[in-house]
């Protein structure tokens, strides 16, 4: 089957399945009209049996996105739909290489630091809150969504709060912050500049550059080597010490750089996926 979407030949259709917390959410809606995918959506709180009438018109192409980001989500429940659809489409290609839900756990900080902690800060597991030294360290969640769940200082520590949430990170002299793009493993021009997550200012997309300087050019690199993702983010700082990954968002978040760039990184997925994935 020719895979293209122009001259009433048939166009790929591409299942996505998400939270309504997705900020990107609004930039695949126009794959169906811009005629580069015919794109159906898919929620995690959606109830298992109603996935049939959805499933059944097939699909080439399934994009599990971030199932974290809406902490309303049951995940237990995000993992049954995830299996079933995972079951049901089995010929589909799956964004990511996304197998089963436990992929979609590279989320988790301390897996990240697994994986390339020779690119990213010292990191470790606390025990306690009694091990933190907020004087050169702060605290992450391991799963968190939107820079969220970062604690400066003690007081910030919530009754609620469990060590075993949290990655242990050591704090850094950043010099300038980045989100880099990438997709199919090419770094997408212009780099994002972010504003660091500070106590008192939360992190945000401020501008725009396009030279990339070749060490961040070879860290984006390692890490395309290691997962192989087709869309992901990395928030890399500039340090005294050179580059560092923060980490790697795969199911990252675009509304912004496209408001900045003009560029929807949805609409270069789409076209990645249909020249080098389809049959």
């Amino acid at each position: 089957m020719k895979l293209q979407g122009y001259n009433g030949v048939v166009k790929p259709r591409l299942l996505i399945v998400t939270t309504t917390a997705d900020l990107s959410l609004p930039l695949f809606f126009h794959l169906s009209d811009d005629n580069l995918m015919d794109v159906s959506f898919i929620f995690y709180d959606m109830p298992i049996d109603g996935l049939e009438s959805i499933v059944r018109k097939g699909f080439e192409f399934v994009y599990f996105r971030d199932p974290f980001n809406d902490l309303t989500i049951s995940q237990p429940h995000a993992k049954r739909l995830t299996e079933a659809i995972i079951d049901n489409l089995r010929t589909a290609y799956k964004v990511d290489k996304i197998s089963s839900y436990d992929d979609m756990m590279f989320e988790d900080k301390w897996h990240q630091y697994n994986l390339f902690g020779d690119l990213m800060p010292q990191t470790e597991l606390p025990s306690s809150f009694d091990d933190v030294n907020f004087d050169t360290q702060l605290l992450k969640k391991r799963i968190s969504a939107r820079s969220k769940g970062i604690v400066f200082d003690r007081a910030s520590i919530l009754p609620k709060d469990s060590p075993q949430d949290y990655v242990l990170q050591a704090k850094l002299n950043i010099k300038k912050e980045y989100r880099v793009f990438m997709v199919g493993g090419e770094i997408v021009k212009p780099m994002a500049i972010k504003s660091s997550k500070t106590p008192n200012q939360i992190a945000k997309l401020v501008g725009l550059e396009d030279k990339i300087p070749s060490d961040l050019t070879q860290i984006c690199q390692e890490v395309y080597k290691k997962t192989k993702f087709d869309l992901m983010g990395l928030d890399i700082v500039e340090t005294d010490e050179g580059y560092k990954v923060l980490e790697v968002n795969r199911s990252c978040q675009f509304a912004k750089f496209y408001r900045l760039s003009g560029l929807n990184l949805a609409s270069m997925l789409s076209s990645y996926l249909v020249q080098t994935k389809a049959d």
